[in-house]
Protein backbone atom coordinates (compact mmCIF):
# COMPACT_ATOMS: atom_id res chain seq x y z
CA UNK A 1 0.00 0.00 0.00
CA UNK A 2 1.73 3.00 -1.29
CA UNK A 3 2.32 5.36 -4.67
CA UNK A 4 -1.52 6.72 -4.37
CA UNK A 5 -1.32 7.61 -0.40
CA UNK A 6 -1.35 10.68 0.81
CA UNK A 7 -0.77 12.19 4.24
CA UNK A 8 -1.84 15.37 5.56
CA UNK A 9 -0.81 17.83 8.84
CA UNK A 10 -3.45 20.54 9.29
CA UNK A 11 -2.97 23.27 10.91
CA UNK A 12 -5.88 24.89 12.03
CA UNK A 13 -6.24 28.85 11.48
CA UNK A 14 -9.96 29.74 11.55
CA UNK A 15 -11.36 27.35 14.35
CA UNK A 16 -15.00 28.37 13.72
CA UNK A 17 -14.38 27.88 10.02
CA UNK A 18 -13.05 24.27 10.57
CA UNK A 19 -15.98 23.66 13.40
CA UNK A 20 -18.49 24.90 11.06
CA UNK A 21 -16.59 22.33 7.96
CA UNK A 22 -17.21 19.32 10.34
CA UNK A 23 -20.50 20.02 11.20
CA UNK A 24 -21.57 20.53 7.94
CA UNK A 25 -20.06 17.07 7.44
CA UNK A 26 -21.65 15.41 10.40
CA UNK A 27 -25.30 16.79 8.99
CA UNK A 28 -24.21 15.02 5.43
CA UNK A 29 -23.20 12.08 6.88
CA UNK A 30 -26.19 11.81 9.45
CA UNK A 31 -28.68 12.86 6.96
CA UNK A 32 -31.50 10.50 5.91
CA UNK A 33 -30.97 7.44 3.75
CA UNK A 34 -27.24 7.63 4.11
CA UNK A 35 -24.71 4.53 3.61
CA UNK A 36 -21.30 4.55 2.76
CA UNK A 37 -21.23 4.25 -1.20
CA UNK A 38 -23.74 7.70 -1.36
CA UNK A 39 -21.12 8.85 1.41
CA UNK A 40 -18.12 7.66 -0.68
CA UNK A 41 -19.94 9.40 -3.90
CA UNK A 42 -20.20 12.70 -2.61
CA UNK A 43 -18.91 14.79 -5.37
CA UNK A 44 -16.64 16.80 -2.68
CA UNK A 45 -14.54 13.83 -2.34
CA UNK A 46 -13.70 13.82 -6.18
CA UNK A 47 -13.67 10.06 -5.78
CA UNK A 48 -10.74 10.33 -3.22
CA UNK A 49 -11.17 8.23 0.24
CA UNK A 50 -9.96 8.97 3.92
CA UNK A 51 -8.46 6.41 5.43
CA UNK A 52 -8.05 8.09 8.78
CA UNK A 53 -9.51 11.39 10.08
CA UNK A 54 -8.14 12.38 14.00
CA UNK A 55 -7.83 15.89 15.95
CA UNK A 56 -4.27 16.17 17.95
CA UNK A 57 -5.19 18.75 20.58
CA UNK A 58 -4.71 22.34 19.95
CA UNK A 59 -4.85 22.88 16.25
CA UNK A 60 -3.16 20.08 14.81
CA UNK A 61 -5.06 17.45 12.81
CA UNK A 62 -3.87 14.88 10.84
CA UNK A 63 -5.33 13.11 8.06
CA UNK A 64 -4.39 10.11 5.34
CA UNK A 65 -5.83 9.57 2.40
CA UNK A 66 -5.90 7.37 -1.04
CA UNK A 67 -6.34 8.75 -4.29
CA UNK A 68 -6.85 7.59 -7.79
CA UNK A 69 -3.65 6.24 -9.31
CA UNK A 70 -1.72 8.69 -11.01
CA UNK A 71 -2.22 11.27 -8.74
CA UNK A 72 0.63 13.74 -8.15
CA UNK A 73 1.58 15.60 -4.95
CA UNK A 74 0.33 18.53 -6.74
CA UNK A 75 -2.40 17.27 -7.22
CA UNK A 76 -3.57 15.96 -3.75
CA UNK A 77 -3.01 19.34 -2.59
CA UNK A 78 -4.59 21.02 -5.42
CA UNK A 79 -7.41 18.85 -3.97
CA UNK A 80 -6.96 19.21 0.19
CA UNK A 81 -6.74 23.04 0.21
CA UNK A 82 -10.08 22.77 -2.47
CA UNK A 83 -11.62 20.28 0.42
CA UNK A 84 -10.74 22.11 3.67
CA UNK A 85 -12.26 25.51 2.35
CA UNK A 86 -9.18 28.00 3.71
CA UNK A 87 -9.91 27.05 7.56
CA UNK A 88 -6.04 25.80 7.55
CA UNK A 89 -2.88 25.08 5.98
CA UNK A 90 -3.00 21.79 4.75
CA UNK A 91 0.70 20.77 4.00
CA UNK A 92 0.57 17.33 2.31
CA UNK A 93 3.11 14.33 1.90
CA UNK A 94 3.32 12.08 -0.45
CA UNK A 95 3.45 8.23 1.36
CA UNK A 96 6.66 6.21 -0.18
CA UNK A 97 6.37 3.10 2.79
CA UNK A 98 3.93 1.44 4.83
CA UNK A 99 4.08 -0.52 7.78
CA UNK A 100 0.39 -1.72 9.33
CA UNK A 101 -1.46 -0.05 7.23
CA UNK A 102 -3.36 -3.01 5.63
CA UNK A 103 -6.51 -2.46 7.34
CA UNK A 104 -6.98 1.02 6.69
CA UNK A 105 -10.25 1.52 4.07
CA UNK A 106 -11.78 4.04 3.10
CA UNK A 107 -15.12 2.34 3.04
CA UNK A 108 -14.43 1.77 6.89
CA UNK A 109 -14.03 4.99 7.72
CA UNK A 110 -17.06 6.13 6.67
CA UNK A 111 -19.48 4.04 7.89
CA UNK A 112 -17.43 5.01 11.00
CA UNK A 113 -18.16 8.68 10.55
CA UNK A 114 -21.99 7.69 9.46
CA UNK A 115 -22.64 5.84 13.04
CA UNK A 116 -21.25 8.92 14.32
CA UNK A 117 -23.83 11.40 12.60
CA UNK A 118 -26.46 9.35 13.86
CA UNK A 119 -25.06 9.54 17.27
CA UNK A 120 -22.98 6.70 17.89
CA UNK A 121 -19.77 6.76 20.11
CA UNK A 122 -16.57 6.88 18.65
CA UNK A 123 -14.86 3.82 18.90
CA UNK A 124 -10.97 5.55 18.89
CA UNK A 125 -8.10 2.92 19.03
CA UNK A 126 -8.23 -0.14 20.95
CA UNK A 127 -4.87 -1.60 21.66
CA UNK A 128 -3.66 1.21 24.07
CA UNK A 129 -5.19 3.55 26.34
CA UNK A 130 -2.74 6.82 24.32
CA UNK A 131 -2.01 6.60 21.09
CA UNK A 132 0.63 9.34 19.89
CA UNK A 133 1.81 10.23 16.69
CA UNK A 134 5.48 11.72 16.36
CA UNK A 135 6.74 13.30 13.23
CA UNK A 136 10.62 12.58 12.70
CA UNK A 137 12.01 15.62 10.91
CA UNK A 138 15.37 13.77 9.76
CA UNK A 139 18.27 15.99 9.80
CA UNK A 140 20.92 13.77 9.34
CA UNK A 141 19.97 10.99 6.62
CA UNK A 142 23.33 8.63 6.91
CA UNK A 143 23.38 9.26 10.60
CA UNK A 144 19.69 8.18 11.51
CA UNK A 145 20.38 5.13 9.16
CA UNK A 146 23.35 3.82 11.10
CA UNK A 147 21.84 5.02 14.37
CA UNK A 148 18.63 2.35 13.04
CA UNK A 149 21.44 -0.22 12.17
CA UNK A 150 23.54 0.05 15.65
CA UNK A 151 20.34 -1.04 17.37
CA UNK A 152 21.35 0.34 20.21
CA UNK A 153 17.61 1.25 21.72
CA UNK A 154 16.28 -1.73 21.94
CA UNK A 155 13.85 -1.07 24.58
CA UNK A 156 12.47 2.40 23.42
CA UNK A 157 9.15 1.64 21.87
CA UNK A 158 9.63 3.38 17.93
CA UNK A 159 9.99 1.06 15.22
CA UNK A 160 12.44 1.92 13.21
CA UNK A 161 15.63 0.43 15.09
CA UNK A 162 13.94 -2.72 15.80
CA UNK A 163 14.09 -3.86 11.61
CA UNK A 164 17.53 -5.44 11.83
CA UNK A 165 16.92 -7.45 14.98
CA UNK A 166 13.88 -8.84 13.95
CA UNK A 167 15.75 -10.63 10.79
CA UNK A 168 18.26 -11.05 12.90
CA UNK A 169 16.13 -12.59 16.09
CA UNK A 170 13.62 -14.27 13.76
CA UNK A 171 16.72 -16.12 11.91
CA UNK A 172 18.72 -17.15 14.62
CA UNK A 173 16.81 -16.97 17.51
CA UNK A 174 19.64 -15.47 19.30
CA UNK A 175 20.14 -12.01 20.39
CA UNK A 176 22.93 -10.03 21.82
CA UNK A 177 23.69 -6.47 23.08
CA UNK A 178 21.03 -4.34 23.89
CA UNK A 179 18.78 -7.33 22.68
CA UNK A 180 19.81 -10.18 25.04
CA UNK A 181 17.35 -12.43 26.00
CA UNK A 182 14.91 -12.08 23.63
CA UNK A 183 13.24 -15.24 22.11
CA UNK A 184 13.34 -16.02 18.30
CA UNK A 185 10.22 -14.28 16.98
CA UNK A 186 7.96 -17.50 16.30
CA UNK A 187 4.73 -15.03 15.39
CA UNK A 188 3.64 -11.51 14.87
CA UNK A 189 3.08 -11.24 18.64
CA UNK A 190 6.32 -12.60 19.77
CA UNK A 191 7.92 -9.52 17.45
CA UNK A 192 5.53 -6.96 19.90
CA UNK A 193 6.99 -8.39 22.49
CA UNK A 194 10.76 -6.86 21.47
CA UNK A 195 9.72 -3.50 22.64
CA UNK A 196 9.07 -1.90 25.74
CA UNK A 197 6.73 -3.24 28.07
CA UNK A 198 3.27 -1.28 27.45
CA UNK A 199 4.16 0.02 24.21
CA UNK A 200 3.23 -0.98 20.77
CA UNK A 201 3.65 0.57 17.31
CA UNK A 202 0.40 0.97 15.13
CA UNK A 203 1.41 2.29 11.85
CA UNK A 204 4.36 3.91 10.31
CA UNK A 205 4.48 6.20 7.32
CA UNK A 206 7.90 6.71 5.60
CA UNK A 207 7.31 10.38 3.57
CA UNK A 208 9.11 12.47 1.13
CA UNK A 209 10.80 15.47 2.49
CA UNK A 210 12.85 13.20 4.74
CA UNK A 211 10.01 12.54 7.53
CA UNK A 212 9.30 9.42 9.01
CA UNK A 213 5.58 8.94 10.77
CA UNK A 214 5.19 7.02 14.03
CA UNK A 215 1.49 6.19 15.48
CA UNK A 216 2.86 4.44 19.02
CA UNK A 217 0.59 3.43 21.78
CA UNK A 218 1.28 3.87 25.51
CA UNK A 219 0.24 3.49 28.98
CA UNK A 220 -2.06 6.04 30.31
CA UNK A 221 -0.79 8.75 31.92
CA UNK A 222 2.67 8.92 30.06
CA UNK A 223 3.32 12.78 29.80
CA UNK A 224 4.37 14.45 26.58
CA UNK A 225 7.62 15.08 28.37
CA UNK A 226 8.03 11.97 29.27
CA UNK A 227 7.46 10.83 26.28
CA UNK A 228 9.74 13.52 24.22
CA UNK A 229 12.75 12.30 26.33
CA UNK A 230 12.56 8.87 25.42
CA UNK A 231 11.82 9.90 21.66
CA UNK A 232 14.39 12.30 21.39
CA UNK A 233 16.99 9.51 23.23
CA UNK A 234 16.20 6.86 20.53
CA UNK A 235 17.29 9.43 17.73
CA UNK A 236 20.18 10.67 19.22
CA UNK A 237 20.29 14.32 17.44
CA UNK A 238 19.40 12.46 13.91
CA UNK A 239 15.95 14.43 13.69
CA UNK A 240 13.48 16.68 15.52
CA UNK A 241 10.76 15.28 16.66
CA UNK A 242 7.41 16.38 17.19
CA UNK A 243 5.09 14.76 19.47
CA UNK A 244 1.23 14.70 19.18
CA UNK A 245 -1.00 12.59 21.95
CA UNK A 246 -4.12 11.71 19.66
CA UNK A 247 -8.02 12.27 20.48
CA UNK A 248 -9.00 8.79 18.79
CA UNK A 249 -12.50 8.75 19.80
CA UNK A 250 -12.91 11.86 18.09
CA UNK A 251 -11.68 10.76 14.93
CA UNK A 252 -12.52 8.13 12.27
CA UNK A 253 -10.51 5.24 10.83
CA UNK A 254 -8.21 4.51 14.04
CA UNK A 255 -10.27 1.92 15.33
CA UNK A 256 -8.62 -0.10 11.89
CA UNK A 257 -4.83 0.62 13.24
CA UNK A 258 -3.34 -2.26 14.92
CA UNK A 259 -0.13 -3.71 16.74
CA UNK A 260 -0.22 -7.11 15.46
CA UNK A 261 -1.31 -5.89 12.04
CA UNK A 262 2.23 -4.06 11.69
CA UNK A 263 4.03 -6.76 13.51
CA UNK A 264 3.07 -8.81 10.49
CA UNK A 265 4.45 -7.00 8.26
CA UNK A 266 7.76 -6.96 10.24
CA UNK A 267 7.66 -10.89 9.89
CA UNK A 268 7.28 -10.73 6.34
CA UNK A 269 9.96 -8.56 6.33
CA UNK A 270 11.88 -10.50 8.83
CA UNK A 271 11.19 -13.81 6.65
CA UNK A 272 12.08 -12.75 3.20
CA UNK A 273 15.56 -10.64 4.78
CA UNK A 274 16.72 -14.43 6.05
CA UNK A 275 15.51 -16.61 2.96
CA UNK A 276 17.89 -16.87 0.43
CA UNK A 277 15.81 -17.92 -2.23
CA UNK A 278 14.35 -14.00 -2.41
CA UNK A 279 16.21 -11.22 -4.34
CA UNK A 280 16.85 -8.89 -1.12
CA UNK A 281 20.96 -8.85 -1.09
CA UNK A 282 22.28 -8.82 2.03
CA UNK A 283 23.89 -5.50 1.78
CA UNK A 284 20.42 -3.89 0.72
CA UNK A 285 18.46 -5.75 3.64
CA UNK A 286 20.10 -3.40 5.93
CA UNK A 287 18.80 -0.46 4.67
CA UNK A 288 15.44 0.70 6.75
CA UNK A 289 14.02 2.11 3.10
CA UNK A 290 14.75 -1.43 2.08
CA UNK A 291 13.29 -3.08 4.38
CA UNK A 292 9.85 -0.76 4.09
CA UNK A 293 10.48 -1.64 0.44
CA UNK A 294 9.61 -5.50 1.22
CA UNK A 295 7.36 -5.69 3.69
CA UNK A 296 5.12 -3.51 1.25
CA UNK A 297 5.19 -5.98 -1.34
Amino acid sequence: MANNLFFVAHTITNRQGWDDFFSKWMDVFGSEGMNVDKALAHPEFEGNQCLFSCPAGGDAHFCMWKMPAGYSKQDFQAFIDRFIGGHAINKGYSVAETLGAQALDGRSTAREFILAAKGGAGVGYLDKPQLWLTVHNITDRKAWEENVMEGKCMRTPCFVHRILMYAHIICTGFASGSAAGVRKCNSPSDCGNLGQEGHGTALVLMLDEDKCICVDGTPAGLSHGEYQKMIDEFTRGTAKNDLYLLNTKQGVGMMNLSEDLLNQDFMKWGEAYVNPFTKTASHEATNPAHAMDIASQ
